[in-house]
């Protein structure tokens, strides 16, 4: 078991399970845009690490509490511009909470008591607010010049002691405009090897097998997060990545076939150079889609962490 002192960033969407009854398919194409053109751009370039994806929600790793919380309100200052021209009926919100404490990983998931109480903060924030424990107010201090609303300790569900518990004032917080909006590169701070993910392909010629390459793309992207070594970054399909501050980087990209019960999966990896270094193709059979997901999960982050790191050698 592997344990780290780190600072945990929890999100969900508000309102999720409503938003999938008026129209699953539309709400799930959304949930993956926001997380690959905001959430996951905001998080690399704040230093940030998705540890692990749940259903709407994710829970994010930084080492520095300026960056978590920089990267909070970019998020939620991003959503308010997204959702502005979105229909009413159509606008999705998340709630963030930020707390300081141990991050315990054993067999590819992630537990501890910090995680626990990010959870259960993020459960008061406001919908398209920030909550933050007493830990992250106090070592950030005014660093940041942001102003809090201090709503007092708190009691949370299986949480045994009370937390207190702060409401980043989002309206009165200036983000830096290196932060701001959502950017095709942004930059990226870690020296961590950078790997873009481009969303695999639906090649089944059906337009309602789109969701099942989005998930896909969406528990590879989980599987390859957990590796510490890695930054990794969703983008649309050949777009230009170029990073100069960067030493390396390598891209991902992969394609679905679904006929009847039968699934077909390729993925390839190549580096700057355009030169491939991996591929693999994966063939099903009439079992449940779930558990295609998971075994690609699995299988595809642990061929590719080894993949890179004898190049990178």
């Amino acid at each position: 078991m592997e344990q780290k002192l780190s600072v945990i960033m929890a999100a969900d969407v508000v309102g999720y399970s409503r938003l999938m009854e008026v129209d699953e398919k539309g709400t799930l194409a959304a949930l993956m845009a926001h997380r690959q053109e905001l959430l996951d751009v905001e998080v690399a370039s704040h230093d940030g690490r998705i540890v692990k994806l749940i259903g709407d929600g994710m829970l994010v790793a930084f080492h520095a509490v300026e960056d978590a919380v920089r990267c909070a309100v970019a998020i939620q200052r991003g959503m308010r511009e997204r959702n502005a021209t979105a229909a009413s009926d159509r606008q999705m919100e998340f709630r963030i909470g930020i707390n300081i404490g141990d991050l315990l990983f054993e067999e590819g998931d992630v537990y501890g008591d910090g995680v626990n109480v990010a959870a259960r903060i993020e459960s008061l924030a406001k919908p398209g607010g920030v909550s933050v424990s007493s830990s992250v107010h106090d070592t950030l201090g005014g660093r940041l010049g942001m102003r809090f609303e201090d709503i007092g300790e708190q009691r949370l569900k299986n949480i045994a002691r009370p937390v207190h518990v702060y409401n980043i004032v989002i309206d009165e917080t200036v983000v830096p405009p290196s932060s701001q909006g959502v950017r095709e590169n942004p930059p990226i701070k870690s020296n961590r090897t950078l790997l873009y993910v481009t969303r695999f392909v639906n090649l089944s010629g059906n337009p309602d097998q789109e969701y099942f390459a989005a998930g896909i793309t969406q528990d590879v992207v989980a599987g390859l997060s957990r590796f510490s070594g890695l930054n990794v970054i969703v983008r649309l399909p050949r777009a230009d990545p170029h990073q100069p501050a960067l030493a390396a980087f390598y891209t991902l990209e992969g394609s679905v076939r679904r006929i009847g019960d039968r699934v077909r999966v390729n993925a390839s990896l190549t580096d700057a150079e355009g030169e491939h270094i991996w591929a693999e193709k994966f063939d099903f059979g009439p079992i449940d889609m779930f558990d295609v997901q998971d075994e690609l999960s699995r299988s595809i982050p642990a061929a590719l962490n080894v993949k890179i790191e004898e190049a990178e050698r």
